[in-house]
């Protein structure tokens, strides 16, 4: 039997029973869009983190404190003459208010110098949309984010706040932690420059007031700091750098390697991925079931022509080719729209979920904070956030208001080359796979009891 006539055979009832074949071949979309939808989500996920703390890069030590610890200057001197470190850079934080041609936002105020500033975004992130650094002397300047200058939410790409602008900042801050009780300072901030958007970060930084270090810790009524991003000199250290603050600080201060953070990240990320598979796989065993159900159907539908065709020569293997491909079809047809579905779907969980979604719109809280477990953890400006599990939260928005960077942050899916020959090769297999059974035993039937059967 000529291929032309496979063809011709095995669509022309896929065309007469079209309802039939749209619901079929909608059961493979399903389980392939899922797989598509889920895999991509997570591989951008693992990307974005991976971003994150590139940018910190792989020789960065997060240490934070614990209990009643509180860091100060002499910290920072002591953490500088251990070997292997090639700087420390104090961090405050807190929150506040920002009222600034005519807008009122909610927002992060972080102390830092300008040059540990671009240490913990990374030279290329921190690049300056326009204007310039602040000095690290007692001085109001200050550096805003992106969000910031962009507040209007019916233009995103209208500038609202211009370098030179001056802003009033009512900025809380002191806890429990710092050694005083909470109180806010009202003060005007001229604006010297503006950030490029950084989007989902380790630091809320599109959301963020950021100004020198000693001026922040006057606003916030700091006497500690709340975290201290210490480098090694080399990634090679890292490790044995991070073993040794644990030492020297013992309970008294959580360390965290970035390194071995990225390393869990990637972990939870592949565990993730293979669970969101399992649940695919199961919409697609569910697809297979229905495709061998469609095609014992249509098997049962032609017995008589079966028969004719055995009849006039056919050979049981042709029976069975006509039938398989069939079952191909539908695999192909669901492969191909189940892989656009899940294109789709993906970007549209993308940028629905991008104003509560990421790093920015997690909550009140520090801007270098691991949950570990439940409770509350040291962090900037409070006492914490709350953690309610197993995993990471870095960067946080603000009480009161919701957070500008959480409604630009997204994690754009990725679609490898992999991803989408596997999901059209799955479809494809899971369907010739279940209609093995059917086109085996539409191949089988004799030529004369098939021929009796009207």
């Amino acid at each position: 039997m000529e291929p032309k006539d496979i063809v011709r055979l095995g669509t022309r009832q896929l065309g007469e029973k079209k309802f039939r074949t749209v619901l079929t071949v909608i059961m493979v979309v399903i389980g392939v869009a899922s797989i598509v939808a889920l895999t991509s989500q997570t591989a951008g996920a693992d990307q974005n983190i991976k971003n994150q703390f590139e940018a910190l890069g792989p020789d960065a030590i997060l240490i934070m404190p614990s209990g009643s610890t509180h860091f100060t200057s002499a910290d920072i001197a002591n953490l500088e003459a251990l070997p292997n470190v090639s700087t420390a850079i104090p961090v405050v934080s807190g929150q506040g208010t920002l009222s600034l041609d005519g807008y009122n936002l909610s927002v992060d105020v972080i102390g830092v110098s300008a040059n540990g500033l671009q240490t913990i975004l990374g030279s290329s992130s921190a690049a300056l949309y326009n204007g310039t650094y602040y000095p690290d002397g007692f001085s109001p300047d200050a550096v805003v984010g992106h969000d910031i200058a962009f507040a209007s939410s019916s233009d995103p790409n209208l500038q609202t706040a211009m370098v030179g602008d001056t802003g009033t900042l009512v900025a809380s801050g002191g806890s429990a932690k710092t050694g005083s009780g909470a109180s806010k300072s009202k003060i005007y901030i001229p604006v010297v420059g503006i950030l490029q958007s950084h989007g989902s970060s380790l630091v809320s930084i599109d959301s963020s007031v950021i100004v020198s270090l000693p001026f922040a810790e006057t606003i916030l009524h700091q006497q500690s700091f709340n975290e201290i991003l210490v480098e090694a000199n080399s990634p090679q250290n890292v490790s044995s750098l991070a073993s040794l603050i644990e030492v020297v600080y013992g309970s008294n201060a959580r360390v965290i390697d970035t390194q071995q953070l990225a390393n869990t990240f990637t972990s939870i990320a592949s565990s993730t991925q293979g669970l969101y598979i399992i649940i695919a796989g199961i919409s697609l065993l569910v697809a297979a079931i229905g495709i061998m159900n469609v095609m014992l159907m249509a098997v049962s539908e032609r017995v008589h022509d079966i028969g004719i065709l055995k009849s006039i020569g056919f050979e049981s293997r042709d029976v069975m080719l006509i039938f398989l491909f069939q079952a191909m079809i539908i695999g192909v047809l669901g492969g191909m729209i189940g892989l656009a579905a899940g294109m789709v779907a993906s970007y549209t969980i993308s940028y629905a979920g991008s104003g509560s979604a990421g790093p920015g719109g997690l909550g009140s809280g520090p801007h270098f904070q691991v949950n570990t477990g439940a409770g509350r953890l040291p962090g900037a400006g409070q006492a914490g956030a709350q953690g309610t599990g197993s995993g990471v939260a870095i960067g946080a928005g603000v009480p009161g208001a919701s957070s500008p960077s959480s409604q630009s942050s997204k994690v754009m899916p990725i679609f490898t080359p992999s991803v989408i020959a596997d999901s059209i090769a799955v479809a494809i297999a899971i369907s010739i796979i279940a209609g093995i059974y059917p086109a085996w035993k539409a191949s089988k039937m004799e030529p004369i009891d098939a021929l009796r059967t009207l």
